[in-house]
Parts: structure tokens; sequence; C-alpha cells
């Protein structure tokens, strides 16, 4: 089976760091999406997408002393770039050794035990909490997380366009978490480019409630999946993001879960 870098990155992360999956998913969306663009203003301007440059001696060169730091949104950027950069060099190093069928059945084996797990949670209201857990089952309870990075927003005025036009609303799935979830969900909802940030040149128009180039409000899980659905093109000798239209996983969503 072939695993494709996205795919890896994935697994690298959650194998050897304790992020969420909202962490990993952010890390990864920041890192394809900017850091390329980082690079193409910083002296590179011919690097192309993120895994396009796996040489170690590559990104040792990477100089990010000198990035503006005066505000706190410069500051977070700053931050991001440096932790992500950081990340890329240990999947590099990770992905010369590293087992993909084996880390993939190792997930797919604590997924599955997790939902076990869970629904015997759901039918069982007065659990033996004295009994020793299964050897291979994660805790439900007590593991430590550590969210490492927060999404950066190019601009917060533009999300909060997308937020009260969408409702806190996933455009895809309809799902809102806070009928989900209660009032922890209340005013939550995850903000998606649906145009990639990569592909923005300095002169490029932004326009956030543009249907198609704009913003758009996503659950988690239709956020995950609009980025797997993208891939990279050369497009007038350089290579850029495709990204998946709203629309495409609009119609993949409703065909899949479609009634009778």
């Amino acid at each position: 089976m072939d695993y494709n870098y996205h795919d890896r990155f994935l697994l690298y992360l959650e194998s050897t760091h304790r992020f969420n999956e909202e962490g990993r998913n952010k890390l990864i969306e920041f890192a394809e999406e900017q850091i390329p663009a980082f690079l193409h203003s910083n002296g590179y301007p011919d690097f192309g997408d993120l895994y396009s440059n796996l040489d170690p001696s590559f990104w040792s060169e990477v100089v990010t002393d000198g990035l503006p730091s005066s505000t706190d949104e410069e500051r977070e950027y700053a931050h991001m770039v440096m932790e992500s950069i950081k990340y890329i060099k240990g999947f590099i190093k990770f992905d010369k050794t590293a087992n993909y069928k084996k880390l993939l059945a190792d997930k797919l084996k604590k997924e599955k035990a997790r939902a076990v797990q869970q629904s015997k949670s759901g039918n069982a209201t007065h659990a033996d909490h004295t009994q020793p857990e299964a050897q291979d089952q994660p805790r439900k309870e007590g593991e430590p997380t550590q969210v490492c990075v927060t999404h950066y927003e190019r601009n917060p005025e533009d999300r909060m366009k997308a937020l009260e036009r969408d409702n806190y609303e996933c455009q895809v799935c309809h799902m809102k978490f806070v009928e989900t979830y209660g009032e922890i969900g209340k005013e939550y909802i995850e903000v998606h480019h649906l145009y990639p940030v990569c592909n923005m040149g300095e002169n490029y128009k932004f326009d956030p409630l543009d249907p198609e180039k704009g913003l758009v409000c996503l659950c988690s899980n239709c956020h995950s999946m609009i980025h797997r659905g993208g891939h990279y093109e050369e497009i007038d000798g350089e290579r850029k993001m495709v990204p998946m239209s709203l629309k495409a996983l609009q119609d993949l969503y409703n065909e899949r879960n479609k009634t009778e």
C-alpha cells in the first residue's frame, strides 16, 4: 500500500507526539499552507509544496531568525513557523525507517478498542473501576494530551464574518457543536479557507464571504476530509494546491448519507 506524504506526516505526529486530533490537523494545515509561502518570501522562490524537498541539509539551512514579533499575531505566526519546521525535520528523520504498515495497523487497532470501550461505557452506567484495563486498550480517562499549536487566522474579522453568516453550523453535514455537546459547544466551529493561503500572492484580493474562494464553517471531520481531497498540480510552471471544492464534499457527503 502506498502512503502519501500527508498521511505519513500525520502518522508521524500520532505515533511520536501527544497531539489530540484537532492539534494534529491544525499543525498539518498550517505547515502545508504557510511554510511554502514563508519559504517563497524568504529566499526560496522555487520551493514547491511542503514535501517537495525532504533533504535534511536543505531544512537545516532554513533561517527563521528575524521574523516580525512586535504584535501578538506576529509572535504567534513566528512561533507556528518555527514549530512547523521543527516537526518537519523530525518527520524527515522518522520517515527513513518508519514501518507505516505497522503504524496504520496499530492505529486502527487502537481506534477499534476505543470504539468498543465507548460502546461498553454507554451501556454500563455503573462500571467497576476496580478491574484492570486491557493491556492494549487506551485509557478512556486520565491520559494527558497536549495541543502544541493553535490555528493562525490571518484576519479575525474575516473569520467572524464567516461565523456569523454560517451561524456556527458545518456547511457539509450541518452539525452544530452546541446541539451535540451543549454549552461547551456554544460558538465553536472550525473555519476553512476554500482557496489555499499558499496560492495567494501579495496582491491577492481576499473576500471572506466569496462562496468559492472565501471562508466556510466546517466541523472537525468535514474539515479534515476537505483537506484530504485536495492535491497538487503543476500550473503555469508552478506547483500549486488544487483544493477540494465545498460542493464536491457536499455532494460526496449527501451521496454517502442519502436515505432510501
